[in-house]
């Protein structure tokens, strides 16, 4: 999807998504975490209307995010996996 069509289906200018798109970087392998047991936390984050990515943290680093349309609960099994 070009800048243009995301701008305008989120209401937004193309600079501005632009710069979000200049904040997220993608991790090329996944975080293993050390411990055994980790103190998982989870939030939404939203960037807009409609636009709404599931991050999931352990000790202290993301180790994974999901863009979804909302937060659900439907959602979390499937990024556990």
């Amino acid at each position: 999807m070009e800048l243009k069509s995301v701008a305008k289906k989120y209401k937004k200018d193309i600079a501005g998504v632009w710069r979000n798109f200049q904040k997220v970087v993608p991790r090329k392998n996944r975080v293993e975490p050390a411990d055994k047991y980790i103190n998982l936390c989870f939030e939404g984050v939203y960037s807009g209307r409609g636009l709404c990515y599931l991050v999931f943290r352990a000790n202290r680093q993301n180790i994974y995010y999901k863009r979804v349309g909302w937060e659900s609960i439907n959602e979390i099994p499937q990024c556990l996996k």
